[in-house]
């Protein structure tokens, strides 16, 4: 898998997050990359993997999606 610090945003084509553990709580990330890998970040680097999803889809003002909202750390 590649390191989330070597994911660069615009090579993403989509992004999945998952709330498996708590609903309404994003435990992890899957990224659909452009050459058509996929790549899930969760744990310690849910952080770094969620601040490059937003880098690539901005939020919109007000948004209400969990994913939009600041990590819970």
């Amino acid at each position: 898998m590649t390191p989330v610090r070597d994911i660069r945003p615009e090579e993403i084509r989509g992004v999945l997050y998952l709330d498996r553990i708590i609903k309404g709580q994003v435990d992890s990330v899957r990224f659909f990359m452009l050459d058509g890998t996929t790549h899930t970040y969760h744990g310690d680097d849910l952080a770094a993997a969620l601040a490059i999803a937003k880098q690539r889809f901005r939020p919109e003002p007000d948004s209400t999606l969990i994913s939009d909202q600041p990590s819970k750390e």
